[in-house]
């Protein structure tokens, strides 16, 4: 297999779970107030997802890292979490006409205890949905760590991130081309169509990861272990690199950022329609029309960042290599480096930028109330984006696989190793979903205190913005320390 079709199938799983995250940033926060959950309970709701990722991933992560793993491990993950994750998906999506069919089924009971089974429904499918995705995509990005080499990494990386946005563009455009009148006959049933949608391309694109790849021989006898030391051991802070360590504290701030415009944006159009089509007294439009044409140009907005974040990915690694080479003046140095190093600085120079035009465009934010101008704001976040997707993957990757291949070569595998591939994602994710945790409390506590939920929705992408500036300044003090990797 040749080494492009090799790294298109290492990524091909990042297609698939892109367009599930697609489908679900589009879909999930208007299925919630459909079924009856104000902004403060769907706050709650959408604080499942970092809650799974930070308590459900490692435990998948130190599993896929025992001996008795150590063959089909993340090959397993990939399809069981695929599979799971697609039954979970339509289990969701149509979460309303299983309550209904439940509700009929014991009688004619009121309005109110339907309710309360729709929204039982929601939170047990929400669920199981995000359990499922905690093994999927664990191993998504350890088979790219076990599989290819350290000087690969960045280019097997920037794959990934451009399969990602590949499949988020696939994503929000499931969600804009309208379907035939008779396979949507109302918004709940076209959630259904398009989860069944996103479940075919998920489950497609993981059997192409699980099977065309093959794991390096080598690699599994470096990871064949006597035991496996416990958790905690594992990633207890005097065990792990301090590089390690550092990139955890960035993806921490950094995620306090993403997660309220990622999971609030769609209700962000929504009140500029509504603001939009005050002064014009416009009645004609519900409540739920404009929730529905808020979804409809959030899923725009959504493409357009997507586009944007796989252009971005496809020109990441050549834009690097040129930093790089302007930042060293002999040129026959660079030629050495570009085969033999990577340029961790210009990585590290591009992933503080990214942080620090997130922060102005969240500050920005705060100036913004139409249709066309949080379009425009999403769609340069895709910038953003794609360096947050591969920067952090990257680096992480580069360390792991230098430190693998330096014990092979040594033929010294330490029992008590904390840098196996499951255990350092695993916490990696942790870092990413416990601020998502914290950042979905804070969130609730805005809307709860503020009496406009306008000002409660800017708030929270003001804050947002702070904390990435942090994410960039703790980036700042640690470049000294990660430009060793």
């Amino acid at each position: 297999m040749s080494r492009l079709y090799r790294f298109l199938a290492l990524a091909s799983c990042s297609c698939g779970l892109a367009i599930l995250w697609s489908v679900l940033l589009s879909s999930v926060t208007p299925h919630l107030v459909s079924a009856g959950f104000d902004q403060i309970s769907t706050a709650l709701v959408w604080g499942i997802a970092p809650t799974c990722g930070t308590f459900v991933q490692p435990w998948f992560g130190e599993m896929i890292d025992r001996p008795q793993w150590r063959i089909q491990g993340s090959r397993t993950l990939l399809i069981a979490g695929a599979v799971a994750a697609s039954v979970s998906l339509v289990g969701f999506s149509s979460s309303h006409a299983q309550a209904l069919w439940l509700a009929q089924s014991m009688g004619r009971p009121t309005a109110r205890v339907i309710g309360s089974m729709i929204k039982t429904s929601c939170i047990i499918w929400f669920s199981l949905l995000n359990v499922a995705i905690q093994p999927l995509q664990l191993a998504s990005r350890a088979i790219i760590i076990e599989n290819v080499d350290a000087v690969e990494q960045m280019t097997a990386n920037a794959w990934a991130s451009r399969m990602q946005g590949i499949g988020s563009v696939l994503g929000f455009l499931f969600g804009i081309v309208p379907l035939p009148k008779n396979l949507r006959p109302d918004p709940a049933s076209e959630f259904v169509n398009l989860s069944l949608v996103a479940s075919v391309s998920l489950l497609t694109t993981t059997l192409v990861s699980a099977f065309v790849t093959g794991r390096s021989q080598d690699r599994i006898a470096a990871r064949t272990l006597p035991r496996i030391a416990s958790f905690s051991n594992s990633v207890s802070a005097s065990s792990l690199p301090r590089e390690i360590w550092q990139i955890l504290a960035v993806q921490f701030f950094a995620w306090l950022g993403w997660f309220p415009l990622r999971t609030y944006y769609t209700s962000w159009l929504a009140e500029a329609i509504s603001f939009e089509l005050r002064p014009l007294s416009v009645t004609f439009m519900s409540d739920a029309q404009i929730q529905a044409q808020a979804v409809r140009v959030g899923s725009v907005a959504g493409l357009c960042m997507s586009v944007i974040s796989f252009l971005a990915s496809c020109v990441l690694p050549t834009a690097i290599r040129l930093l790089d080479r302007a930042q060293n003046s002999d040129e026959s140095n660079w030629l050495s480096c570009q085969s033999s190093k990577v340029p961790t600085k210009a990585i590290l120079q591009v992933w503080m930028a990214s942080h620090v035009y997130f922060a102005m465009m969240s500050f920005f934010a705060g100036f913004v109330g139409s249709q066309t101008g949080i379009t425009l704001i999403m769609t340069s976040l895709g910038l953003s984006w794609a360096v947050t997707q591969w920067a952090p993957f990257c680096l992480i990757g580069l360390l792991l696989s230098r430190r693998q291949g330096r014990r092979l070569e040594s033929g010294s595998v330490e029992e008590s190793d904390p840098l196996r591939t499951g255990a350092v994602l695993g916490l990696h994710n942790a870092a990413i979903s416990a601020p998502q945790i914290l950042s979905a409390a804070i969130c609730s506590l805005v809307f709860t205190a503020s009496s406009d939920t306008h000002h409660g929705t800017l708030l929270i992408l003001l804050s947002g913005g702070c904390w990435t500036f942090v994410a960039a300044f703790a980036l700042f003090l640690f470049s000294t320390d990660l430009q060793r990797i």
